[in-house]
């Protein structure tokens, strides 16, 4: 299977098929599920005959109710937890049937739409049906008493009784409902209509209690009187709507504190009456106008900076327009609807610029205005449509670390700028990744470095490169090559630079593993998987060693591991899966406390895996695995339960989270560099881009192991992939 389908697919898949099989085993293996049980039947039946000429043809008697439209059951029990009746134009005259409240393991009821004749909601009942996750009473015509049994449900999420206009709080008030509803920890969202949260026309102050909820509506009522500064308290809130209501006074600003909380709409026209306004950061909101409109924001003349990136702008954007902005120092446009042109050119006077962001903007060329900014830090120009050569005035200006985002553009060539090699003053991140480049590739040299420098070339075309040589010692490179066309030998000038990471995955690399990659000491991740790469890997493999992963998989090397490699103390990853190697099982690199990933599947290691010594260094063999895949060898005799008794990480089923692989930040920027890998399982590849310590998996299938499972794989109680023999 492709290794390119989505992670979070494949993630799903997995755990699928894992919960799958456990399941079927908790239920004797035979794998049946369980119809619809006959008195959920038979409620169901009751509560269709309650409706005028109901429109559910399918919910005949003597079929199976969980395959019936609207209905969702738990397969392993038979019962109905899921009853989706809305906007069916279902008609009653008596009110909810109580059959309706014999359906106890509810977890989503949604009644929307339809018409119950401004009949009550019963007093008592509701706190049957206790799972109740959702509850969604919108637009029902219902009238009277909001129940008392409603604030009993502890596990609600969502509850919306909207538009509903007879509806009303008396006995009990909206306070005692509202003083219930303050232990359910899990109210998300509430939408609310016509007086239901009012007290002599005002929010009711109870609401002030409900701290958590994620969503508020409370449009359309007729509620006056200040916004309560209350809700500045609420910080989970991502949706509050007050529209259509009469409230008066100060509007709270602080609400627009609130991280989740977005904006829609247009920018209003007043902002323009804002003369002293110096940043305006309105970044991932629902801002919706044409650029004409938008433009009132250049009438701001101190502004230094605008932060738009992530909102439904649309229209076209002149950049020589900045000139009124002459404090200006930040600018970010990425990510709308927008198309960005220079506009009048010769340039009038420009702002002196530091950070640009036009990612998503349909360029189809570098902005001129870049050529006469000499204090850039930020560039963002990824995700356009800009084609040709890349110029070598581009890498000319600049501040300390600067950092270029080119990638997902068309360039096709980068200009042989004098020396060959362009020449940088100073870099921090540079991609040039998924564009049309090709031929040889002349890394550049870099004048000064501060603490890294991340280049990524991946998903091109280059056939060869041209490592610089005379990097700064001060600083270190994180090259990423992968995807391209690489051909011969890996040059071992490349060796000349102090390359912390090296990644030329997916070429057409042949010849052996350049023996400076893993005996010097300055390598910390190296990923040469899928290429043509053969020979003996280097031994000799000093103390100073700091490889953190090493990923050589789908290539031909054979003989053994090097032993020295226990020299790594801080390895995480070993991946030398689909390879020819020819050894017995790596006992020794137990001693390596930080290794979780050790991936030897489809070689011709062979014997025991053997049981672990003891003592107390044996204590800690392999005890932070997360990962094992021995899958596809010639390992053969009885797996020893104490091997097993030593996966400690495997047996916790801690619900914390972190990264194994995504490398740490380049220099003082925010850029990480994300680190992808590839699991195989069951003969599905899963691509992930990080590792999180919460996933587990053993393979061991397709050997020759013989005797029974050991009792201590049954402690392994995080696993989310298990197989020992296929």
């Amino acid at each position: 299977m492709s290794t390119t389908r989505r992670p979070q697919l494949h993630f799903t898949l997995l755990l699928l098929a894992y919960y799958c099989s456990t399941h079927i085993a908790a239920n004797g293996g035979n794998g049946t599920t369980v119809q619809c049980l006959p008195d959920q039947a038979a409620s169901l039946l009751q509560l269709k005959r309650s409706f005028y000429n109901p429109n559910l043809s399918s919910w005949q008697h003597g079929t199976d109710c969980c395959r019936w439209e609207g209905v969702g059951c738990n397969r392993a029990s038979g019962q109905v937890i899921t009853l989706d009746l809305g906007d069916r134009n279902l008609q009653s005259i008596s009110g909810l049937s109580p059959a309706l409240f014999n359906l106890t393991s509810l977890r989503n009821l949604s009644l929307s739409g339809n018409d119950f004749g401004l009949t009550s909601l019963p007093r008592f009942r509701f706190e049957r049906l206790i799972e109740l996750l959702s509850l969604n009473l919108s637009d029902t015509n219902l009238a009277g008493q909001i129940p008392i049994g409603i604030s009993h449900l502890k596990n609600l999420r969502t509850l919306d009784s909207s538009y509903n206009i007879e509806l009303y709080f008396n006995d009990p008030s909206f306070q005692m409902v509202v003083g219930n509803l303050s232990n359910l920890s899990n109210l998300k969202d509430w939408s609310i209509t016509k007086e239901l949260a009012m007290d002599r026309g005002h929010i009711h102050s109870s609401f002030s209690r409900l701290r958590y909820l994620e969503k508020i509506i409370l449009s359309e009522n007729s509620i006056s009187g200040n916004v309560p500064q209350f809700l500045t308290d609420f910080s989970s809130l991502s949706t509050l709507d007050l529209r259509y209501n009469d409230f008066e006074g100060q509007f709270p600003t602080k609400i627009f504190h609130l991280e989740k909380l977005s904006l829609y709409g247009r920018i209003p026209i007043w902002i323009n009456n804002l003369t002293n306004l110096s940043r305006l950061y309105l970044t991932r909101n629902n801002l919706q106008a044409k650029w004409p409109h938008t433009q009132i924001i250049l009438q701001l003349t101190k502004l230094q900076g605008i932060l738009l990136k992530s909102n439904k702008l649309e229209g076209t954007v002149e950049l020589d327009l900045l000139s009124g902005l002459k404090y200006l120092k930040l600018l970010s446009l990425s990510d709308n609807m927008l198309s960005v042109i220079d506009g009048e050119y010769p340039f009038p006077s420009l702002p002196s610029m530091q950070y640009l962001y036009l990612a998503s903007c349909n360029l189809t060329k570098i902005p001129s205005m870049l050529r006469h900014q000499y204090e850039m830090e930020d560039v963002d120009l990824s995700s356009n449509s800009i084609d040709g050569v890349i110029p070598c005035w581009l890498w000319e200006n600049g501040k300390n670390s600067i950092r270029f985002n080119l990638s997902h553009n068309m360039f096709t060539t980068l200009e042989k700028c004098t020396p060959l090699n362009p020449i940088i003053r100073s870099l921090g991140f540079l991609d040039l990744s998924s564009n049309r480049l090709e031929g040889n590739l002349r890394i550049p040299l870099i004048s000064r470095i501060f603490g890294g420098v991340l280049l990524v070339y991946s998903n091109n075309s280059f056939s060869s490169i041209t490592p610089a040589v005379d990097i700064p010692i001060n600083g270190s490179i994180k090259l990423d090559l992968s995807k391209n066309k690489l051909n011969g030998h890996i040059p071992t000038s490349i060796c000349g630079a102090n390359h912390e990471m090296l990644e030329l995955s997916y070429n057409n690399l042949t010849g052996p593993v350049p023996s400076c990659l893993i005996q010097h000491g300055y390598v910390k991740m190296l990923k040469l998987r899928n290429n043509q790469l053969d020979g003996m890997l280097p031994g000799n493999i000093g103390e100073g060693c700091m490889l953190q992963t090493i990923d050589l998989n789908s290539n031909r090397i054979e003989g053994k591991i090097p032993r020295s490699l226990s020299n790594c103390r801080s390895l995480e990853v070993l991946d030398i899966g689909n390879n020819h190697i020819v050894d017995s099982f790596p006992t020794w690199l137990g001693v390596l406390s930080s290794l979780r990933v050790l991936i030897l599947r489809s070689n011709q290691f062979y014997g025991s895996i053997g049981s672990l010594t003891k003592g107390v260094a044996a204590r800690i063999f392999f005890s932070r695995m997360q990962i094992i895949d021995l899958a596809s060898n010639n390992f053969s005799g009885n797996l020893h339960p104490e091997w097993f008794e030593k996966l400690e990480t495997m047996m916790s089923n801690s619900t914390s989270e972190g990264d194994v692989l995504a490398f740490q930040r380049i220099g003082s920027s925010n850029k990480l560099y994300q680190d992808s890998m590839v699991v195989t399982f069951k003969g599905s590849d899963l691509t992930f881009t990080k590792i999180l310590t919460t996933f587990k998996m053993l393979d061991f299938s397709n050997n020759a192991f013989d005797g029974p499972i050991p009792d201590s794989v049954g402690n392994l109680i995080a696993l989310h992939g298990l197989n020992i023999f296929t």
